[in-house]
């Protein structure tokens, strides 16, 4: 057994078996993600035919990585396929996060629906949905002074309408493992809902590391309609600096000039953000997560400062224990 698998710590459905796992891993790849997209295990072992038994699907599996101080879960995971190969003999386990305690849970929230929610606060709507899927709402407080107007489902499920809402209002709005988060992109959450901090990095603390800086932002302005009802005339507002650059059109006629102004300001600060990109490989460390903020100390200028984690791979092997990030 490699001395890197001591840091490994497994457990299906509640029941420590790391020691078999240690015996016979071949490597394990965790991948975390940001947003709404679904965090991923894959987890190869050598001389299957030996093990006790295969995992069926459906099983629960938590991962934990210890560093120096402590030992992290990096979540519990449901068995989505098995695949066994030849030669040499493997078993490769895959699996998808688990972000409800009962598949019922997500279920409710899978279902279809033709259906209007008045207008009221973005809180007020979340906490209905979590309380329908039986999750610990846990907004951030700057999602207090956002309203909504009137939503229309037609045909559509509440995983949808999230995502709907994310879009509209540059959120974070995820399920994770019984909780639903929901807060400003730039805020990380753990699956505990508590907030992420901030991880200082130099060059020294990288093995490799990589950056992209496309054209400055095509649009500098955003421009919205919406229907006065009282004079029934169709108004327009605009944000931002159209004498900068192009202004962009949102295509449908809003509610009111409050939902328009709402939604053109997050449409802008979308379509302003610098699209930046990087990359980031180090030696392992549990510490790092999606949507948490890196702070990089040492480089260039233009490097220097706060980056957002969208993705982290962990992988650990015989070669070791790694973690990358793709950063913006």
């Amino acid at each position: 057994m490699s001395d890197a698998y001591k840091i490994l710590t497994i457990k299906v459905d509640g029941k420590d078996i790391s020691d078999i796992i240690r015996k016979y891993l071949i490597s394990i790849v965790i991948k975390d993600e940001a947003d709404t997209k679904s965090d991923t295990l894959t987890i190869k072992l050598a001389n299957p035919a030996e093990l006790i038994s295969i995992p069926s699907k459906g099983v629960n599996i938590e991962v934990l990585l210890s560093d120096q101080t402590s030992t992290i879960s990096k979540g519990i995971y449901t068995v989505d396929n098995v695949k066994v190969e030849a030669p040499p003999e493997t078993l490769t386990i895959e699996a998808k996060a688990t972000p409800f305690t009962q598949s019922s849970d997500y279920n409710s929230l899978k279902d279809k629906l033709t259906t209007v929610i008045n207008s009221q606060s973005l809180a007020t709507t979340l906490q209905e949905i979590a309380d329908k899927a039986n999750l610990e709402f846990i907004p951030s407080d700057t999602i207090a002074d956002i309203n909504h107007e009137e939503l229309h489902l037609d045909a559509e499920n509440y995983l949808q309408l999230m995502a709907r809402l994310a879009k509209d209002y540059q959120l974070l709005i995820k399920p994770t493992y019984g909780k639903l988060v929901a807060l400003p992109k730039s805020e990380g959450v753990k699956s505990s809902g508590s907030k992420l901090g901030t991880i200082s990095l130099t060059k020294q603390d990288l093995t490799k590391w990589s950056f992209n800086f496309p054209e400055r932002a095509k649009y500098t302005a955003v421009s919205a309609s919406w229907h006065d009802t009282e004079l029934a005339q169709t108004k327009t507002i605009s944000v931002g600096d159209a004498t900068a650059g192009d202004t962009y059109a949102l295509p449908a006629t809003l509610n009111s000039e409050l939902e328009a102004t709402t939604k053109a300001q997050a449409k802008l600060k979308q379509l302003t953000k610098q699209e930046r990109s990087g990359s980031l490989s180090m030696i392992g460390n549990p510490l790092v997560q999606a949507e948490m903020t890196l702070s990089l100390e040492g480089f260039y200028p233009l490097l220097n400062g706060d980056w957002v984690c969208q993705s982290v791979t962990h992988s650990l092997s015989s070669s070791g224990y790694t973690t990358s990030a793709s950063i913006v």
